[in-house]
C-alpha cells in the first residue's frame, strides 16, 4: 500500500522518519510531505523552513493533496505539540478533509485530540492505531 504521511511538520519530522521507515519494514511505500522529504534528503534544514513556505507558498499544500490522490490512504502523525496531545493542525485536517473526499482510508497514529474541532476529525471517519502501525494493512 501507498501511504502519505501528515503532520505538524516541525513538530512532527522526527515521527514522521520514523513511521516511513517503520511503514517501509512493514512493506508499505511511503510518501512524505515535500518539506519533510527535502530535509531527510539533506536538500534543506529546518531553519529554511519560512523562506522555503515564503518563497513556494501554496505550491506545498497542492503537492501534497496531489500525494494523497496518488496514494492508497493517508496517515496522520499526531504526535503533541502547541501544548495539545495528539495534535492535528488546520493543514493536516484540510489533507484528513481532501483525503475523506477521495474516499481513501484516514489513519491517525494517536487518538483523536480534544480540541475544538473534534467532531470535523471524528466525522471523516479516521481508523484509529493507538501507535501500532501494524494495524495498516496492505490489503486494506
Amino acid at each position: 500500500m501507498t501511504i502519505a504521511l501528515c503532520a505538524s511538520l516541525i513538530k512532527a519530522h522526527h515521527a514522521l522518519i520514523k513511521a516511513k521507515h517503520q511503514l517501509e519494514e512493514l512493506g508499505h511505500q511511503v510518501i512524505l510531505p515535500w518539506t519533510t522529504e527535502l530535509i531527510y534528503q539533506g536538500k534543506m534544514s529546518f531553519k529554511d523552513i519560512p523562506q522555503f513556505k515564503k518563497k513556494h507558498g501554496p505550491k506545498g499544500v497542492t503537492r501534497h493533496f496531489n500525494n494523497i490522490k496518488s496514494a492508497d490512504a493517508i496517515l496522520v502523525i499526531n504526535s503533541t505539540a502547541k501544548g495539545i496531545q495528539n495534535y492535528i493542525g488546520a493543514n493536516t485536517l484540510m489533507e484528513m478533509g481532501f483525503a475523506h473526499y477521495l474516499k481513501k482510508p484516514i489513519y491517525l497514529l494517536n487518538p483523536i485530540p480534544k480540541i475544538s474541532y473534534y467532531e470535523e476529525i471524528r466525522d471523516v471517519q479516521p481508523i484509529i492505531l493507538k501507535g501500532d502501525l501494524k494495524k495498516i494493512k496492505i490489503d486494506s
